[in-house]
């Protein structure tokens, strides 16, 4: 019996943690029977790629090894499968139920329209099921037709950070219909202090930089906001008046702003005062990011060491039980 779902999860290390494994179990039980391909190596695209060359199903489902997801969410997602005209679904990686007061924190900053804007969806259910154009999908819940990853020859295996990006470009391109429900929820951990979420922000910053230079449109112009924060706050240091800090007033004012929504919504006072300081290091880790992406894509690229150390397929029938055979490289 041919699946009619494959589960894409690239690891680091061969050990699913026990948690990704139960919630797969039990969302998958009411469900024939799905693949779920791990993939261990140190190349996320270079993995993806090998994963879904090994893919038995119509429907490959990108996830990764935190992503604790539901029966309910993975209905929601397959179901939109029955109609031909769509090729790619995907919704919002919220943060766990038992996260810690810092992981919360993280998570609402980027929750609310000034700490991610529109990609805010990313994270959290914003609006109806709809048409994107692919700013508001995250990786880690993504589920598309095999054909058309085929089509567009899957994933640039040197592009990292940004192959997301570069990926649901080349299917728009070639005509793929993307969409987005809210309601198709993953949970997953937040980074769990302050330097792991700045490093995460410039990361991303990084691959979106890299790519600034192709096919720029006037949409676009927003992610270069937070570099020139940045050099505005640099040019302040030198030219201080009443004139030239209005724009960090404005910011100020928008920071408050931002988390009395939080408190509004999480009905913590601490919680929204915690996130209203955050948006100053989420916003300059990410400036500072593009800056660096940008002068890279200048450069000659360095070849990186990528590899894919194994293949597990592991079949969940009917949520009756896990077999595993191992295929090592």
């Amino acid at each position: 019996m041919q699946p009619k779902l494959s589960v894409i999860i690239p690891v680091r290390s061969e050990q699913l943690p026990s948690a990704t494994v139960i919630a797969l179990t039990q969302a998958c039980k009411d469900f024939p029977l799905i693949e779920v391909i791990v993939v261990e190596g140190n190349a996320l695209s270079k993995q993806r790629n090998e994963a879904v060359a090994r893919a038995s199903a119509p429907l490959i489902y990108f996830i990764d090894d935190d992503s604790c997801l539901d029966s309910a969410s993975l209905k929601e997602a397959i179901s939109y499968f029955d109609n031909p005209n769509i090729d790619v679904v995907g919704g919002p990686a919220v943060t766990r139920s038992d996260a810690a007061f810092l992981e919360n924190c993280f998570g609402e900053v980027v929750s609310v329209p000034l700490g991610a804007w529109r990609m805010r969806a990313r994270t959290t259910p914003v609006g109806p099921p709809r048409k994107v154009n692919g700013d508001e999908l995250i990786f880690c819940n993504l589920m598309m037709r095999k054909s058309r990853f085929d089509e567009v020859a899957g994933m640039n295996e040197e592009r990292y950070p940004g192959e997301e990006i570069d990926l649901i470009d080349k299917l728009i391109s070639s005509g793929a219909q993307i969409y987005y429900n809210p309601d198709m929820k993953i949970a997953r951990p937040r980074r769990s202090t302050l330097a792991q979420f700045t490093s995460q922000f410039f990361t991303y910053g990084h691959g979106r930089g890299e790519r600034i230079f192709k096919n720029f449109k006037s949409k676009d112009f927003i992610f270069l906001l937070p570099s020139l924060f940045a050099a505005y706050l640099i040019l302040l240091w030198f030219v201080c008046n009443p004139i030239t800090i209005l724009p960090l007033l404005l910011y100020s004012f928008l920071c408050l702003v931002n988390g009395i929504l939080i408190i509004a919504r999480t009905g913590s006072v601490l919680t929204g005062v915690v996130s209203a300081l955050l948006f100053l290091p989420l916003h300059l880790s990410y400036g500072i990011g593009i800056v660096a992406g940008m002068s890279r894509s200048l450069c000659l690229r360095m070849n990186r060491d990528i590899s894919v150390r194994s293949v597990r397929i592991i079949e969940l029938a009917y949520g009756k039980g896990l077999s595993l055979s191992d295929q090592r490289e």
